[in-house]
């Protein structure tokens, strides 16, 4: 679930590497920059390639693919249950895009 808010995972990775590097505001500044400018070069590559691989998203498939049946999923914090794959909704959120490549993950 932390890892799903981009901006606290940013901040922790900018707070853990204040702590370990010793850098002055120029080179922090410098560093993130070239950090920005190295994550957008990424994110216009994966959305180039997500328009070559554009694939269904997995909920699309459980809710259209499997209408009818029953399946066993996460439900949250707790135990697993059983509901009907119409019902299905994802725990953490779902874009409206082909899931691969991620652009989180680039």
């Amino acid at each position: 679930e932390f890892f799903d808010n981009k901006i606290a995972v940013g901040g922790a990775v900018l707070f853990s590497l204040g702590a370990v590097l010793p850098w002055n505001y120029e080179q922090f500044v410098f560093w993130t920059t070239g950090f920005v400018i190295t994550e957008y070069e990424a994110v216009i590559h994966a959305w180039r390639e997500k328009r070559i691989w554009d694939l269904v998203r997995p909920t699309t498939l459980i809710k259209r693919g499997q209408a009818g049946d029953s399946i066993f999923t996460y439900a949250g914090p707790g135990a697993p249950k059983q509901i009907d794959a119409e019902d299905f909704e994802s725990y953490i959120r779902v874009m409206p895009h082909s899931e691969y490549p991620s652009g989180s993950g680039c």
